[in-house]
């Protein structure tokens, strides 16, 4: 709504997109509220004003309202804009499922993996040194349990949180798997220095023995 009328311009006014339009003169404001693009509730300020006033209170302004039933076109029905954003609703939630389906059809291999952590978990605690990193298997165990059973809630709600958190716990299960590794390097690399010395001390007492 472009201002055609600046020469006697004295009223700004505030549009339903919330945009304020003038100076436009008395005239051409209630020619708007003729053509439906105005009513009695919309605001409008005369350029020497501080602050708005409803259409409909100023005397000068009210005149033609009477005369006619205004027409919606400044405010779009809050039902059609619900509508519209209930289908982008829709076709998101839809996108979100067909993602989710993706790791959710791999649930069961993941959760083979996480039962394999915990039996990992098991088998390090029998030792001192195990028990030390036994942490570590369990918490990879947990976490992407806890993964797949996102995805798979991610597939029936279209929730986009539940997606985005069994995603960021997969994608921590790989620092996890990291440190893991490295842990379980250090651990084996332990095992074997000290079976190669408790061998070494083996044979030296046995050549001790032969030579006595």
């Amino acid at each position: 709504m472009a201002a055609s009328d600046t020469t006697m311009a004295n009223y700004y006014m505030l549009g339903g997109d919330g945009k304020e339009y003038g100076p436009v003169s008395a005239e051409q404001l209630r020619q708007w509220a003729v053509e439906g693009r105005a009513n009695a509730q919309t605001q409008v300020r005369a350029t020497d004003g501080v602050g708005y006033t409803a259409f409909g209170a100023v005397p000068e302004l009210a005149a033609p309202l009477s005369s006619f039933t205004p027409s919606p076109v400044v405010n779009p029905p809050a039902r059609i804009f619900s509508q519209v954003q209930s289908g982008e609703d829709t076709d998101t939630s839809a996108q979100i499922k067909r993602l989710s389906s993706v790791v959710a059809s791999g649930s069961i291999w993941i959760k083979l993996l996480a039962l394999t952590m915990f039996l990992l978990c098991l088998g390090l605690s029998i030792t001192i040194v195990g028990l030390l990193i036994a942490w570590l298997p369990l918490w990879q165990g947990i976490n992407l349990w806890s993964a797949a059973n996102q995805a798979q809630q991610a597939v029936y709600t279209g929730s986009e949180h539940d997606l985005i958190q069994a995603l960021e716990k997969i994608r921590r299960s790989f620092t996890i798997g990291f440190f893991l590794i490295v842990a379980l390097g250090i651990f084996y690399l332990i095992l074997t220095v000290i079976g190669m010395m408790m061998g070494g001390m083996g044979a030296l007492q046995g050549i001790g023995g032969g030579l006595h």
